[in-house]
């Protein structure tokens, strides 16, 4: 495998591409992260600013997985439900809310 030309040139580009990223991400985090070491006015407002992307993820993954597994319409749980059903002959498959109803 390695003697193809095309195979070689994949790896070393792979290769570079991943040193040059790891080496820009730990510049500019390191360089950030002297930055916001100093004081100045509004240091809070900038840390939460940067660290507010990584708390808004999950809770956007966890909204997403609701709706694409659970929904009683469209969801894929109801959809495998309505696929089972349907191999034993009833085309009334039931529509189970799999979520509790909030309050």
């Amino acid at each position: 495998m390695l003697t193809n030309v095309s195979t070689r040139h994949a790896i070393l580009t792979t290769i570079v591409l991943t040193a040059t990223v790891v080496l820009v991400s730990l510049l500019l985090g390191m360089g950030i992260a002297l930055l916001l070491d100093r004081k100045f006015f509004g240091r809070g407002a900038v840390r939460t600013m940067l660290i507010a992307p990584f708390l808004v993820v999950p809770v956007a993954a966890a909204l997403l997985w609701k709706h694409a597994l659970y929904n009683p319409q469209y969801g894929m749980f109801n959809g495998l439900l309505t696929s089972v059903w349907r191999l034993f002959g009833s085309n009334n498959p039931p529509q189970v809310d799999w979520t509790p109803p909030s309050h």
